[in-house]
């Protein structure tokens, strides 16, 4: 799928848990405070992804945990199509969970980044940081229609 800019995306907001396929993850996870990001290894820029994530908690005053999972097309499809019965695969998928002290859970598609990427001018790290930014602010609950002057604030 092709977003006409930087700042159109095919996120997916979903109520129901993929728990079982976050379970089974086993790429690289590094737990630093209230976030989890699994990654595999060859993604830069990680602690700038923490950072930035971190940042959007502590000014939300939102003190849950979350986890932040960057995969690949054929996870995001099946979570797409699983949760949402859409075909195909999406760049950003967001679940809300219901629990106290647990946000939710934000999948990035790394093939879909890259892609992306390549289509705005911008690097890889840019459009995940941008795509973890969308999705996260989906799970603090605000829509596409609010979200643009609070991804500037962040990314620029």
């Amino acid at each position: 799928m092709s977003a006409t800019s930087p700042h159109q995306t095919s996120t997916r907001y979903v109520r129901s848990s993929p728990r079982p396929l976050l379970e089974s993850f086993t790429q690289e996870s590094v737990m630093r405070k209230r976030i989890t990001l699994l990654a595999p290894g060859r993604i830069q820029r990680k602690a700038a992804l923490r950072r930035l994530v971190k940042s959007v908690l502590d000014a939300q005053g939102c003190n849950k945990r979350v986890n932040i999972v960057l995969t690949d097309d054929e996870t995001l499809r099946d979570l797409n199509e699983r949760f949402k019965g859409r075909k195909g695969p999406t760049d950003v998928l967001a679940f809300d969970f219901e629990e106290p002290d647990f946000l939710g859970e934000v999948y990035v598609s790394l093939d879909r980044a890259r892609e992306q990427a390549l289509d705005y001018g911008v690097s890889e790290e840019e459009e995940i940081e941008r795509l973890v930014l969308h999705g996260l602010l989906h799970l603090l609950g605000y829509p596409h229609t609010q979200m643009e002057p609070i991804m500037k604030r962040y990314l620029g």
